[in-house]
């Protein structure tokens, strides 16, 4: 680390990985929504929510990564809705959120890594990011494994993946450096 901050790194945060295991018995959700395979008409809502909901990741606290962070989001959700790998959450017949997934394999194990788990700000806290993370667990059960990671510093992602039995498994900071 004292090398890294030498070299004009700057330290931003430490993420957590965490890992479900197939035995573990996954919790139905409480909250009542309805969730669906993404469809091709929701692209721009869920670029929209990409880009407006990326508050606690560390590129939105890289000062010097700020003003593109949105714009990150927003491509990768895009990445990964084009590839048909996302789940979104309806409610009153509009998008509230949306839960995007990568899928790959390794030594011949099929492995889905959960990468963007996103709830409109004014439908946040009613338990409909739980219910996506379930609703898509379900659905991701014929992986060998499953993973999904956070900051450190994200206190409502951590209680989710920690009441649906995900276990941490590896801890990383992430450095930034202006170029």
């Amino acid at each position: 680390i004292t090398i890294l901050k030498k070299k004009g790194f700057s330290e931003m945060c430490t993420n957590i990985l965490f890992r479900l295991y197939k035995k573990e018995k996954i919790k139905p959700a409480k909250a009542k929504i309805k969730i669906q395979r993404r469809r091709k008409k929701d692209l721009p809502l869920i670029k929209e929510m990409a880009r407006k909901t990326y508050t606690s990741s560390h590129f939105s606290l890289d000062k010097n990564f700020k003003n593109n962070a949105g714009l990150l989001y927003e491509k990768w959700a895009e990445n990964d809705f084009n590839k048909g790998n996302m789940f979104i959450a309806i409610k009153d017949n509009q998008i509230v959120g949306f839960l995007s997934y990568s899928k790959t394999k390794n030594k011949g194990k099929r492995i889905a890594n959960i990468g963007l788990v996103r709830v409109a700000k004014k439908y946040q806290g009613r338990g409909f990011g739980d219910a996506l993370l379930t609703f898509s667990l379900r659905r991701l059960r014929r992986f060998d494994e499953i993973y999904i990671g956070t900051a450190e510093d994200n206190p409502d992602a951590l209680h989710i993946y920690k009441k649906n039995n995900f276990r941490p498994i590896k801890r990383n900071i992430s450095f930034h450096k202006k170029l």
